[in-house]
């Protein structure tokens, strides 16, 4: 008997075998892919917002520095920091929250300022993740009052 040309049934099934691993093995790296990109970009804007928090912690800015400690829930953030709501790099500020926390005094020499901890959380697929930083500012400043100017740097 006298074959025609074109493939056999087993054939077929092997090649369609073969072609459903590799698309599954694709798909997988994709997701994979595309699960760190969002983590890392979650991350990114974490640390901007934390980069934001020391900036005004350094600054002396009261809504941030206090004798204790200061925590923002969810949804918050961008209603106490306006600047953060604008849109300006920040593009989902209510899907952090953030703690600002004066550890005590630094000593330089004879210069002396305060240590303030930042720590900024973000709810990830597994579970809250967070960052910290650590920055340099003035004393608590009493109500009313101006916050003293940084020794070396003001």
């Amino acid at each position: 008997m006298k074959r025609e040309a074109g493939l056999t049934l087993a054939e077929v099934l092997v090649a369609l075998a073969v072609l459903g691993i590799v698309i599954a093995v694709l798909t997988t790296a994709m997701v994979t892919s595309m699960q760190h990109n969002l983590v890392s970009g979650e991350r990114t804007q974490a640390v901007q917002i934390l980069n934001f928090l020391g900036r005004l912690a350094s600054g002396g800015d009261a809504r941030v520095i206090t004798d204790t400690q200061v925590i923002w829930g969810y949804n918050q953030l961008p209603t106490v920091f306006t600047e953060l709501a604008s849109g300006d790099g920040f593009m989902t500020p209510e899907r952090y929250r953030a703690e600002v926390a004066r550890v005590g005094a630094l000593s330089i020499g004879a210069a002396s300022m305060e240590h303030y901890r930042v720590r900024v959380c973000w709810q990830a697929a597994n579970g809250e993740l967070c960052i910290t930083g650590d920055t340099a500012g003035p004393a608590v400043v009493p109500p009313g009052g101006v916050a003293p100017a940084l020794p070396i740097v003001n």
